[in-house]
């Protein structure tokens, strides 16, 4: 879904991750701005290439979901909007967590939208469940 929404990563290293989502056909909605599902997804995958980043570097398998999502929207997302997560060393001390104590752990990131004039559009907080396989 979102290869077809228009997803791209312009930057992505071990402490941050940029996604960008454009207004376009598929993504604006009838208030023209780009539909909220649509920024859920870019948020989310900001905070989702630092949590796949952290268990690859910890060698060790783990069940991961999603389990809880907040947002907060400041202005109408219009345009190139792209998020930023800069969590990466959180996921990792997270994952050492879990890896020490062999028990899950939660970890609640934070992914802000800016527009092209660098403006705050919306701040997502996202709730990733991690648990060590055996």
């Amino acid at each position: 879904m979102g290869f077809i929404a228009g997803l791209r990563v312009p930057h992505a290293d071990a402490d941050e991750t940029e996604v960008t989502i454009s207004m376009g056909y598929l993504t604006k909605n009838p208030f023209r701005s780009i539909y909220f599902a649509c920024q859920a997804m870019a948020a989310e995958l900001s905070t989702g290439i630092l949590a796949i980043n952290a268990i690859e570097k910890s060698s060790q398998k783990f069940s991961v979901i999603v389990v809880g999502i907040e947002a907060e929207f400041t202005k109408k997302a219009v345009g190139k909007i792209t998020y930023k997560c800069t969590d990466g060393p959180e996921f990792k001390a997270t994952i050492d967590k879990c890896l020490e104590s062999n028990e899950p752990h939660t970890y609640t990131a934070t992914s802000i939208g800016n527009d092209e004039m660098d403006e705050k559009v919306a701040e997502f907080k996202i709730t990733w469940s991690f648990k060590p396989k055996d």
